[in-house]
């Protein structure tokens, strides 16, 4: 208004701005930036297209730090969001969660029990264990058994007494995150029905427990052939094997690991020194490929139930020459 008063009354400009409230400068100004405009849009066509994963924060940094231009950033979003270069904003995808099938319940009891360990920790510090074993059918919980610590032993003894007061269940599922085929196999010939990895997923945990309580065995089907194969196997004559090649001192080192003895308390018994009964552990796992002293003490017991320990120690000494 203030330029087509100046060119229609002949006014001045000054007079102009001042009727018009607009300041000289901005009467006086001529746009000169339609060529840059032209050339930031296309770097930014360039940039998108070469970097489609690039929004306009990355555009513009690289356009002001790499390139060096130093246009305002609001006017390069300006023409930015006039090219409709704008990123999508991809929604999130739904997951689409399955309803799981209800799993069966067992119709009597004795048909399914369940077993399971927990832990917790005392106001000392110290942590205790407990085993609980409850029937499927009424949830009544038939034993728990609490200590410091729970060996294999104590789990048997329980379960035992479990079978004496009630009788064997109709099935039997083992749960472990142990894999080896063998041990797989060792629990089916024990009279378990199934043998279910802890990695198994909802789909093979639904598909074992149908099985199970249809009267069928139940294997994952990628360990089917392993277990089979690990069948003609004998674990107790490998044990055997691997025990007759311990020496007699590295034998009733591990004899007394396990009758539960300590380090200091066999090193006393023998008259050895705390270094040598290291020594000779270190050597016993190492022969019976065990990692640990309870996994010692489990693989020395579970010989003595197939051969008492007088005459596991006779083959070994005369293994090595010597006479018990």
């Amino acid at each position: 208004m203030a330029k087509e008063a100046v060119l229609k009354h002949g006014i001045s400009i000054r007079l102009a701005c001042e009727c018009m409230s607009v300041s000289q400068t901005c009467f006086r100004y001529q746009p000169i930036l339609s060529d840059e405009n032209a050339e930031i849009a296309d770097w930014l066509v360039r940039l998108t297209a070469n970097q489609r994963n690039w929004g306009f924060g990355l555009c513009f940094l690289f356009l002001r730090n790499v390139k060096g231009f130093v246009w305002n950033h609001k006017r390069v979003y300006r023409i930015y969001r006039e090219l409709e270069l704008n990123l999508r904003i991809k929604p999130k995808k739904r997951i689409v969660r399955e309803r799981p099938e209800p799993l069966a319940a067992p119709q009597t009891m004795n048909e399914c029990w369940s077993m399971d360990f927990m832990h917790d920790q005392l106001e000392d510090g110290r942590s205790y264990r407990l085993f609980n074993v409850i029937d499927d059918f009424n949830r009544e919980g038939l034993a728990i058994e609490v200590d410091f610590s729970l060996p294999s032993e104590r789990v048997i003894r329980a379960l035992e007494q479990i079978i004496e007061w009630r009788g064997e269940p109709v099935a039997v599922i083992v749960v472990s995150a142990n894999e080896d085929p063998m041990v797989i196999r060792r629990a089916l010939d024990h009279g378990a029905a199934g043998f279910i990895p802890k990695s198994a997923d909802l789909a093979e945990l639904t598909e074992a427990l149908t099985a199970v309580l249809d009267c069928r065995d139940w294997v994952p089907q990628r360990l089917l052939r392993a277990v089979a194969e690990a069948d003609s196997e004998d674990p107790d004559q490998q044990l055997a094997e691997r025990i007759a090649t311990l020496t007699p001192q590295q034998f009733r080192v591990l004899e007394m690991v396990a009758d539960g003895a300590l380090n200091k308390q066999i090193g006393d018994e023998l008259n050895i020194q705390l270094r040598t009964v290291k020594a000779h552990m270190s050597e016993i796992f190492a022969k019976l490929g065990v990692r640990n002293r309870t996994q010692a003490g489990i693989a020395f017991r579970r010989l003595e139930l197939v051969q008492p320990s007088v005459a596991a120690r006779q083959a070994v000494m005369s293994e090595h020459g010597d006479e018990v």
